[in-house]
């Protein structure tokens, strides 16, 4: 049955984000979760990555007993990919280990920097509205897609004080470039 649902996926991907540019898997992994690359998404010179496979495990959260989830992030064209994946792969895989659910708002971190050559070093999670609408409109209710974007720690700090509604206001009106790994803290 997982396998079945893991294709419907990958046809529901490719329907809302565009044809499979290229993936990533581990054959070592205990989880299996793949990652796979749709470019000129969400827009021109950007690339999204998503897991696939991580709706097979159910994890929980303090106000849902099972929640199956993918997620997502994306990055400017010129961004190690292959580094970007390995960290999805590995987030992903974390996730399900502690059956941990991502809520809407929640930030992730402290932790090791995202890619090397960049100091972001945290998670913010939110919706997936920076890409086509098309993607939350999935054959299963169950079924959760997260966007994570990559913040610095005092975005962070931000965010936990002053709650994930102000955050998301902040980067609305701020408009940082949340797919540029290199980009400069917002401004508080």
């Amino acid at each position: 049955m997982a396998h079945e649902f893991r294709f419907d996926l990958v046809k529901h991907y490719e329907f809302s984000l565009g044809t499979v540019s290229r993936g990533w898997s581990d054959e070592k992994s205990k989880y299996k979760v793949q990652i796979i690359c749709f470019n000129n998404c969400p827009e021109s010179d950007t690339s999204t990555l998503a897991t696939l496979g991580m709706s097979d495990y159910a994890l929980k959260s303090r106000r849902f007993p099972a929640i199956q989830q993918e997620l997502l992030v994306s990055a400017n064209e010129g961004t190690d990919l292959t580094q970007l994946a390995g960290f999805l792969m590995s987030f992903a895989e974390s996730l399900i280990e502690s059956e941990r659910a991502l809520l809407r708002g929640e930030v992730v971190g402290p932790g090791n920097f995202i890619l090397s050559n960049s100091r972001l070093n945290c998670i913010f999670v939110t919706n997936p509205s920076p890409l086509p609408e098309a993607l939350i409109k999935h054959v299963r209710d169950d079924l959760i897609f997260v966007y994570l974007i990559p913040i610095y720690l005092s975005e962070a700090q931000i965010a936990r004080e002053r709650g994930w509604s102000f955050f998301e206001e902040e980067l609305e009106r701020q408009n940082p470039d949340i797919w540029d790994f290199g980009r400069r803290s917002m401004v508080f």
